[in-house]
C-alpha cells in the first residue's frame, strides 16, 4: 500500500504530495528513476483534485514518459485515461480523441480484460468531436465491457461464497468429529474406571 493512495483517498492532498515527491527523491537518490511514473501519476492525480489541471497534466506526461522507458503498458494506458478525461473536461477535442486511442492501443498490448473505461473514454471522445455514429459503437461497447466485468464479479463472489460454505461446513464436521473422541474417551476413561473397581 502506497502511502500517496491512502492521503489521496482520505482527501489529505498536502500529505499525499509531500509522500510522493519524498518517493520522487529517494527513486532518484537510489538510482530507482524508473520506478518514478507511479509517482508522478499520483501527484498528477492530487493537482487534479486541487483543481490545478496544467501540474496535473505536466505530471501525467512525466508519468507517461517513465512508464514508457520502462514498458509499462498498463500503467501507460491508465495514464492515458486520466489525460483524456483531463482533456474531455477542457471540451479539447483532438487531444482527447489522441489520448484514448493510445489508451485503447496499449490495453490492447497489455491483453487486458477491463476495457469499460476506455471504451467509455472513446465514447466521450467521439461524441466531444461530434462523430455521433462512432460514439454510439463505442458507448455499446462499453455497456457490453461493464456487463461483462459485473457477471465476471458475480461470480468469482458466487464461486467465492460456495467455496466458504464449504470451509465451514468441514470446519463444523471436524468440531463434531472432536466432540464425538472427547465423548468416547470420556467413555472409555468412565469404564476403564468402573472396570477397575469392579475386578
Amino acid at each position: 500500500v502506497n502511502l500517496g493512495d491512502v492521503f489521496i483517498y482520505l482527501g489529505k492532498l498536502d500529505s499525499a504530495l509531500l509522500f510522493e515527491q519524498a518517493a520522487l527523491e529517494i527513486f532518484q537518490k537510489n538510482g530507482m528513476k524508473g520506478n518514478a511514473g507511479s509517482a508522478y501519476r499520483r501527484i498528477g492525480q492530487i493537482y487534479q483534485k486541487e483543481g490545478d489541471t496544467k501540474k496535473a497534466d505536466e505530471n501525467w506526461h512525466l508519468a507517461s514518459y517513465w512508464y514508457i522507458k520502462r514498458s509499462n503498458q498498463t500503467n501507460l494506458a491508465n495514464t492515458y485515461g486520466f489525460l483524456t478525461s483531463l482533456y474531455q473536461n477542457e471540451k479539447s477535442k483532438d487531444s482527447s480523441l489522441y489520448y484514448a486511442r493510445k489508451q485503447l492501443a496499449f490495453l490492447k498490448l497489455a491483453e487486458s480484460k477491463d476495457m469499460g473505461a476506455t471504451y467509455s473514454n472513446l465514447y466521450k471522445s467521439f461524441e466531444l468531436n461530434g462523430n455521433i455514429d462512432s460514439a454510439y459503437i463505442y458507448k455499446g461497447l462499453a455497456l457490453q465491457a461493464t456487463e461483462k466485468a459485473l457477471e465476471d464479479k458475480v461470480t468469482n463472489l458466487v464461486a467465492f461464497q460456495n467455496e466458504s460454505f464449504k470451509e465451514q461446513e468441514r470446519l463444523q464436521q471436524l468440531e463434531q468429529e472432536k466432540i464425538e473422541t472427547k465423548n468416547k474417551l470420556r467413555n472409555y476413561t468412565l469404564f476403564g474406571v468402573l472396570g477397575v473397581f469392579l475386578f
